[in-house]
């Protein structure tokens, strides 16, 4: 699989895709662990990705996930490189109406 990343990340699987992006587990030989890579389908949401990363970079909480790099593919695609949380995807974690449902 060729997604014209820099070196430093080794993809290990894709993990999700939607409709403006892929996200894929990496390992990242600078920081030596694993992360998320998030990566822009078209170039025409670069200006969203940078604001993203931009937005995410600016908190430090233990809640929020934590960003390490953004950048360009050589195919000129926008990427952000990001901490990986396993856990349950948002999509299917129930709503919090489900749980007044189920405490009636």
């Amino acid at each position: 699989m060729t997604l014209g990343l820099p070196r430093r990340y080794q993809v290990q699987r894709k993990i999700a895709s939607g409709s403006i992006s892929e996200v894929y587990e990496v390992y990242d030989r600078l920081q030596q662990g694993i992360r998320a890579l998030k990566l822009s389908l078209y170039p025409k949401h670069d200006r969203r990705f940078r604001i993203e990363f931009s937005r995410l970079a600016e908190f430090r909480h233990p809640n929020v996930i934590r960003v390490y790099d953004v950048g360009h593919n050589t195919f000129g695609r926008t990427y952000f490189c990001m901490e990986l949380v396993s856990g349950v995807p948002l999509n299917l974690y129930p709503s919090r109406r489900d749980y007044q449902r189920l405490a009636l």
